[in-house]
């Protein structure tokens, strides 16, 4: 189990480094706005590519975390709007290219909920993937949530995905959530996918206290759903809607210093050219020795934030930040760290922060998370 533990960490590792150079390369070049409509739309064929095979590595890291127990469900505040206008946003061009029909059916009335966000949208994801796969060309799509007050101050939220695809074998209903099942068609020689999508949605969704079940007819269609419970949020919070078509401005973050220490070249360009977009000064060293030494040659104040990568030659980015964390100076415990890494592990984020790192920006990152991971620490 160790040995299996190191390796996937490894290979996330290993996967995650020329992920972060493709899907960030991809963002530069889309958010410079360079290049014909053509140009732009391959562009981003791109990285919606990357994005899926980033997604088949996180598939396979998630089912060791389950088999391992190691999968956590968080509870923070998050906007439902927000959560499905993310979803269609992620699978309308897609529907458009089939002339699939893809509708939301809503009904809620609360807008703000207490919950794991990423997980949910994880889960509907995986199902809307399926719908996508296995509904022929002028199909049809229907995702549906529907609130109902269960207790005061919780709602029961009841999602579904439904389709008028080829439908699932009353025999197969039950195999298709065990791991690396799939039902295989001889009519669909392009059948892709891991086969772990539906066994991990329905782990989730049992973490967060339902069950994942489906209704299924061949040739008729599909209904996956499952009801769960999360309490309302009813304090006001910033509703930030992502649009990775252009570059928020940041004022907060112009003129700031900032000193990275990052081994891979073309990460650490992408990284820069990232930052300078918010007119922020970057100063790259290549190991974790050399921003030790260069923190303790500057004056204090000198850099506002340090981004860290955590796998370098010399020193590692966890002995250095600990090492700058026991200098005898003032704004050695003061200066916010931050990991910037392809180390993904519950187990790697506890070693950051234990090693007196603040936070943890995971690779591949999107540039708006660069920047309100930056800016959280420097307000």
């Amino acid at each position: 189990s160790k040995v299996r533990s190191e390796f996937l960490s490894r290979m996330s590792h290993e996967i995650r480094t020329p992920l972060n150079a493709i899907i960030g390369l991809a963002n530069l070049m889309r958010l410079s706005g360079d290049g014909d409509p053509v140009t732009q739309k391959n562009i981003s064929k791109i990285d919606s590519s990357a994005k899926f095979l980033l997604s088949i590595v996180n598939d396979i890291l998630d089912m060791s975390k389950i088999e391992s127990g190691k999968i956590q469900i968080e509870s923070r505040p998050f906007s439902m709007d927000n959560l499905l206008r993310q979803l269609s946003n992620i699978f309308l061009v897609m529907a458009e290219e089939r002339k699939i029909k893809l509708q939301f059916k809503c009904c809620f009335t609360h807008k703000n909920f207490v919950g794991d966000e990423l997980r949910l949208k994880q889960v509907l994801i995986n199902l809307l993937s399926n719908a996508h796969k296995f509904t022929e060309n002028n199909g049809e799509i229907t995702v549906t949530v529907l609130e109902s007050a269960a207790e005061e101050g919780v709602s029961e939220l009841r999602f579904s995905v439904c389709d008028t695809g080829i439908g699932i074998p009353e025999t197969d209903l039950e195999r298709i959530f065990g791991s690396f099942e799939q039902v295989f068609r001889k009519s669909r020689s392009n059948q892709q996918g891991t086969g772990l999508g539906l066994a991990i949605s329905r782990n989730l969704v049992e973490l967060m206290g339902g069950i994942l079940s489906v209704r299924s007819e061949v040739e008729k269609g599909s209904e996956f759903f499952f009801t769960i419970k999360l309490p309302v949020y009813e304090k006001q919070f910033d509703e930030i809607l992502e649009n990775n078509n252009e570059v928020r401005i940041h004022s907060y973050l112009a003129g700031k210093n900032i000193l990275l220490a990052e081994d891979n070249d073309l990460n650490a360009e992408i990284a820069v050219t990232m930052l300078e977009m918010q007119g922020v000064h970057v100063e790259r060293v290549v190991n974790g020795q050399q921003a030790v030494d260069r923190f303790q040659e500057t004056l204090p104040g000198t850099y506002d934030l340090i981004l860290m990568d955590l796998q370098m030659p010399v020193k590692g980015g966890l002995e250095a930040a600990a090492e700058i964390r026991s200098l005898s100076r003032d704004d050695a415990q003061e200066i916010p760290v931050i990991a910037m890494t392809a180390n993904t592990l519950q187990e790697d984020r506890e070693k950051a922060l234990a090693a007196g790192m603040n936070a943890f920006i995971p690779k591949p990152f999107d540039v708006e998370q660069l920047y309100k991971s930056i800016e959280k620490f420097l307000h």
